[in-house]
């Protein structure tokens, strides 16, 4: 957790999932969390002590725990929109395709001609397939297909990035990438 595609902009986890999801899946809402941690004092902790309180002292899933952490993170300005525990940035932008295979492809080739190198691995996955860049100045960038009912959802990340700046230009790029492979 750490972004949602909306648009050209890397919006806040708080986005990706509603109050209600959150309450539904934890039995308290954000704002409730909060004050706990809050009270804990939170603050303080970093990211994996904070998830880990979550999920051992209230029984908060693994993955709502991450959630809640990052949440409550960046509600107290302890980590931005895009933001990953280890303070790198990340930016993805992603689409639904019908054929996932074709629109794999058609994306490795378009970032492969963005960045200029081939991607250094690339995993023939039958369910999730994906490849992977390292670019000069340890920035990454993935490419992969995760399934979506029917269809499915391809995704474009730039990680290990330095900065908000530099992540928001990546959340641009990405998405002109994404678009100028799958517009055939």
């Amino acid at each position: 957790m750490g972004s949602v595609d909306d648009g050209d902009r890397i919006a806040p986890v708080s986005a990706m999932t509603g109050d209600s999801a959150v309450r539904t899946a934890t039995g308290r809402a954000p704002e409730e969390w909060f004050a706990l941690l809050d009270a804990a004092g939170a603050v303080g902790w970093g990211h994996t002590r904070i998830a880990r309180w979550l999920a051992d002292a209230h029984g908060v899933d693994g993955w709502w725990a991450q959630g809640v952490t990052v949440r409550f993170e960046q509600a107290r300005g302890l980590r931005h929109p895009g933001q990953k525990a280890d303070g790198t940035f990340a930016a993805t932008a992603s689409r639904t395709v019908a054929d996932a295979v074709t629109a794999l492809e058609a994306v490795i080739t378009a970032t492969e001609r963005a960045v200029g190198v081939a991607p250094r691995v690339r995993r023939e996955h039958p369910i999730r397939p994906n490849a992977r860049w390292t670019l000069e100045g340890g920035a990454g960038v993935l490419v992969a297909v995760e399934p979506a009912g029917a269809k499915a959802r391809i995704t474009l990340t730039f990680d290990k990035l330095p900065d908000e700046q530099a992540a928001a230009l990546a959340k641009t790029r990405a998405t002109g990438i994404l678009e100028a492979a799958l517009a055939t």
